[in-house]
């Protein structure tokens, strides 16, 4: 004990927090860009071929509530809050694993790809076994009322358009 009492409280203790602090705001505020952009996608595209502006929020309600189980707006509300948070939550680990210094177009790219791999995540891994409903009726739906395939691929290419932003937002966010 004798040895390290010359250490500070401050010397041991890891300063990483100012170090990722930027990083997690600008992958959040990525994740939240791309997130508000695909919802709004969502919800016109559903809106113009018929089954309803807010279907795609509903669907996402679901996921922690059952099918039907919330009124109109309490499902709508629901549905949003888990879609902004698993959105946000996606932007912070893009941002992690995205290098800083990574140039606008690379950044799209690699915010596109994201988006694919979450398309195909979701898709294959997480929907089938926490909300079929949601998948079958927004991401793969070949029946009348569905979304089809292709607009569930542009919906997470719109995300990961939003994610290209963590890199230079996370420069931004360090000033």
């Amino acid at each position: 004990m004798a040895a390290h009492s010359h250490l500070k409280h401050n010397d041991i203790q890891p300063h990483s927090a100012g170090v990722w602090s930027p990083v997690i705001e600008a992958g959040a505020a990525a994740g939240l860009v791309g997130g508000v952009a695909m919802a709004l996608f969502a919800t016109t595209y559903a809106a113009i071929i018929g089954i309803g502006f807010w279907t795609p929020v509903r669907a996402i309600a679901e996921t922690l509530v059952g099918v039907d189980t919330l009124g109109a707006t309490s499902s709508v509300i629901a549905g949003i809050a888990i879609h902004v948070l698993v959105s946000m939550i996606f932007g912070v680990v893009f941002a992690v694993v995205t290098p800083r210094s990574v140039p606008a177009a690379p950044a799209l790219a690699l915010g596109t790809f994201a988006g694919l791999c979450i398309f195909v995540m979701m898709t294959w891994l997480v929907l089938p076994i926490i909300n079929a409903s949601a998948r079958s009726h927004l991401m793969w739906g070949s029946a009348p009322g569905t979304i089809p395939v292709a607009a569930a691929f542009a919906m997470h290419m719109i995300y990961g358009a939003g994610l290209s932003l963590a890199p230079r937002l996370t420069l931004r966010f360090r000033r």
